[in-house]
């Protein structure tokens, strides 16, 4: 793995992954309990650990269920036209910032 990070100049550990899975199958809506047995965790808060909802999915899924999100978000968030591709790169970068940020610190 140190290898092929070196060799794409991208600074990750293997956790990463857990991370960016995690996050994606919770944003799709796999249900947490299901995530918990993927990843091989009886507790539901360390499946929470690794799962990073970001505020475009909480506003998707408030909008989903029919609810207003106005209330919830303090910033005003446009609807994304982003294709998934895209949203996956953008969650994989956030996790990894996040996750670069904790091995400085």
């Amino acid at each position: 793995m140190k290898k092929a990070s070196a060799l794409a100049a991208v600074a990750f550990v293997i956790y990463d992954f857990r991370h960016t899975f995690a996050t994606l199958k919770a944003e799709s809506g796999m249900p947490i309990a299901i995530l918990a047995k993927i990843l091989g965790h009886k507790d539901l808060r360390s499946v929470m650990k690794y799962v990073h909802v970001g505020q475009e999915a909480q506003d998707r899924a408030m909008t989903e269920s029919g609810q207003s999100t106005s209330r919830i978000s303090t910033e005003a968030a446009e609807p994304t036209t982003a294709p998934v591709k895209t949203i996956r790169k953008s969650a994989a970068r956030e996790v990894s910032s996040r996750r670069e940020k904790e091995r400085v610190n």
